[in-house]
């Protein structure tokens, strides 16, 4: 009986901890045994769920089944243990019940008021939302990175920016693959790509503050920033900036450009003069004034000047080259940076400057001419300062409008002197040429296959009655810079083709033909002219041009040559070797001969067999192309014999003759012939 009271007791105080237990407990308890009927409950589960019957010997099933919003949950209260459901009372409170297996094969219900915890989730679910929706709707692409460098997330304008699919951008995305597949799918070329990426990388490691900017390919331009955070991590954002910075780079460009003509400004080429001295390189520089422009404005009004002006800007613009740099310094005032310029480039480009100003421009129906005094300076002979270029190629500019003349002058200290020794050379040069008092000396070239003269190259001379002989090398370019070349070369090609009738009818006449001639509408009415005046036939006059005439002004200088050549009038390209020496040039025009300049003939020994490989590689060109090859400069029976081994069959030089006046030539070529009958 003890052992039983014991029994008892320990079962009574068991019972009594227990109840102590779930009567202390927050949470609803409710006991069932292994039939579902509830054995114990607690206060706090009959508050949980008032007016349902959790009393001992009521069936659970039925009592949760009473307060259950819908048979969706009724069935998850009665699903056998382990099994949880939540559900809202009807006072609005939300409930979690749990059920647990018992070991007699009964249940625990644990009911818990998860109504805070609801609210909780419910505002941080909504904090989410309002988050994601300001995320996807930021201006900015954005992108949160962990401490080892992976996606937590992006946003999707980051996705829009970077031009990624979705999957790309994938929570855990490493950093390094994000940034690769981003290059590519900009379009960088893949060295650049690769480049670029790796600047990323190495930028985002240094976890520090800053900015990237990157063009594409396509002109969209994205600024990436990075931010670190402080676990370790940064966040990355990115935001188009095509339009800032297209209008940053439209108020600089209006800074340094005028506004009328869009050309730079006088600071923007001072810049740039400043710029071309430091690095070294020989340049020109151009300046030139309309003249006589006020009358423009006064007589057809201002909007009709304004035209003019962004019409010599366009000019100077299509004459500039890609490394040029054309500029407006105020008024009726321009200048051209001339890049990698020496003398003969800069008096070239001068003379197409002066001639493409002086075409008319059309104001409402009136062609009206607007010339420009131009002058230039030669960097860095004439100036090593920017200032001083620019006040030099102005005094050029002066002098040139204080001789009304609309000829480009060069700057020289000595100017005034120098320009009043040339004018005077210009002056006797007239003269000269107004008195019949210029010569054509003839020099003969050799077809040294056939043993007999081919034909004559007409050489210009000047015997002045003080000066005595005066090289064409100084009177040329005076006759180039005036003007005269035109009427002087017309006066070649009458008295060539009047010499040239006297001769055997195998010899052709050879005349040299200015690159400035060809600017001249009346050139291939001269030639037609100076051959039916003297009844040569057209088959012996041959024109030598330098290929420079056809890289100056090539579609109508070949329009000239293919209507001459139709008339039976050959031509040869002179001095080939020297200048580009294009393939294309080749192409471009049927030339009847190619005249290998003298450098290659006359060469030390240390340089004749790349120059006879040079012969025989122009022999052969010219054999395939179906023209004639003429070397020049044969001085010696040696450079003979190597352009004969060399394939070059045609020759030219002192070897044979200097140039001799018209009433030679007869017995120069029996001299010639009778050498190679003598030696036959």
């Amino acid at each position: 009986r003890a052992r039983i009271e014991r029994e008892k007791a320990g079962r009574h105080n068991a019972q009594a901890r227990l109840a102590d237990a779930m009567e202390g407990s927050t949470e609803g308890i409710v006991l069932t045994d292994a039939a579902g009927r509830i054995v114990a409950v607690n206060r706090r589960a009959a508050e949980l769920l008032p007016g349902v019957p959790l009393g001992p010997g009521d069936d659970w099933d039925r009592a949760a089944a009473l307060d259950a919003p819908d048979a969706q949950t009724a069935a998850a209260l009665r699903r056998a243990p382990p099994a949880a459901a939540e559900f809202k009372l009807a006072d609005g409170r939300w409930l979690r019940v749990s059920r647990s297996p018992a070991r007699d094969g009964g249940a625990v219900a644990i009911l818990s008021d998860v109504t805070g915890l609801k609210a909780k989730e419910a505002a941080l679910a909504e904090t989410n939302r309002r988050f994601a929706a300001a995320l996807d709707n930021m201006a900015q692409g954005l992108a949160l990175f962990d401490a080892e460098d992976r996606l937590l997330v992006a946003n999707r304008r980051a996705l829009t920016l970077l031009r990624l699919p979705p999957e790309a951008a994938a929570p855990g995305a490493a950093w390094r693959e994000l940034t690769r597949a981003v290059m590519r799918a900009a379009g960088h070329p893949e060295a650049e790509a690769a480049a670029l990426a790796h600047d990323r990388i190495r930028f985002a490691a240094r976890r520090t503050a800053g900015t990237r900017l990157r063009k594409t390919p396509d002109g969209q331009v994205v600024a990436l920033s990075f931010s670190p955070t402080a676990g370790g991590g940064f966040v990355a954002t990115w935001q188009d900036v095509t339009e800032r910075e297209r209008a940053q780079a439209r108020i600089a460009h209006l800074a340094r450009h005028d506004g009328l003509t869009g050309l730079p400004n006088r600071s923007l080429l001072r810049e740039r003069l400043a710029a071309a001295l430091d690095s070294g390189r020989p340049f020109a520089l151009h300046c030139l004034d309309l003249d006589r422009f006020r009358g423009v404005n006064d007589g057809y009004g201002t909007p009709a000047g304004d035209r003019v002006l962004a019409a010599v800007a366009e000019r100077l613009r299509a004459l500039a080259g890609s490394h040029d740099l054309p500029a407006r310094l105020s008024g009726d005032e321009f200048a051209l940076l001339q890049a990698d310029a020496g003398p003969a480039e800069a008096e070239r480009f001068a003379a197409g400057l002066a001639e493409a100003l002086a075409e008319p421009h059309d104001l409402d129906g009136d062609a009206l001419v607007v010339r420009a005094h131009a002058g230039f300076a030669l960097a860095p002979a004439d100036g090593a300062a920017a200032d001083a270029l620019l006040r030099h190629a102005g005094l050029a500019a002066e002098r040139a409008k204080a001789e009304k003349d609309a000829w480009p002058r060069r700057f020289h200290p000595d100017m005034d002197a120098a320009q009043r020794a040339h004018r005077s050379l210009e002056a006797e040069l007239r003269r000269a040429l107004a008195a019949d008092a210029l010569e054509l000396h003839y020099q003969p070239q050799v077809d040294t296959v056939a043993g007999r003269v081919s034909g004559l190259e007409a050489l210009l001379r000047w015997r002045h009655p003080v000066r005595g002989w005066i090289s064409p090398a100084e009177f040329v370019p005076v006759a180039e810079q005036s003007g005269l070349i035109v009427p002087l070369g017309e006066w070649a090609l009458r008295r060539a083709a009047r010499d040239a009738s006297g001769w055997p009818g195998r010899v052709r006449v050879a005349v040299n033909v200015s690159p400035l001639q060809f600017r001249s509408a009346g050139l291939g009415d001269a030639v037609l002219g100076a051959l039916r005046d003297a009844e040569l036939p057209a088959g012996r006059l041959e024109l030598e041009i330098t290929e420079s005439a056809l890289l100056e002004d090539g579609d109508a200088v070949r329009s000239v040559l293919h209507r001459l050549r139709a008339g039976g009038v050959r031509v040869a390209m002179d001095d080939f070797g020297t200048g580009f020496s294009s393939l294309a040039t080749l192409r471009s025009f049927p030339f009847d001969k190619i005249k290998i300049d003298q450098s290659f003939v006359r060469v030390p020994a240390d340089g004749v067999p790349q120059a006879d490989a040079i012969v025989r590689a122009v022999a052969g060109l010219a054999a395939a192309l179906g023209m004639r090859c003429t070397a020049e400069g044969v001085e010696t029976e040696a450079q003979l014999g190597r352009l004969a081994a060399a394939g070059c069959g045609e020759v030219q030089g002192y070897l044979f003759g200097r140039p001799r006046p018209a009433g030679e030539v007869p017995g120069l070529i029996a001299r010639i012939e009778a050498g190679f009958a003598v030696d036959a």
